[in-house]
């Protein structure tokens, strides 16, 4: 729970979910630096990852504990 501001929120608490990530890439920047570092955050969450191999980004899910994979940019943004 996190305390809002603005005049309509001022002092009232609400419940803030999670940001719902999907990284387009599953280069060695990415699986070694960006992810872990986006999964220790508060407030994100890996939720898929894609790449123009569909086993890169399978190996890369499996191995960071991502639920989705995909083989094609596309098919990420498209879902």
């Amino acid at each position: 729970m996190i305390e809002v501001g603005g005049a309509a929120t001022r002092g009232k608490t609400v419940k803030q979910e999670k940001v719902k990530w999907g990284v387009l890439g599953a280069a060695s920047i990415a699986t070694k630096k960006v992810i872990p570092g986006m999964q220790k955050g508060e407030w994100s969450e890996i939720a898929a990852i894609a790449s123009r191999d569909l086993n890169k980004a399978r190996e890369a899910a499996k191995k960071l504990g991502i639920p989705k994979a995909y083989g094609s940019y596309e098919e990420m943004l498209a879902d």
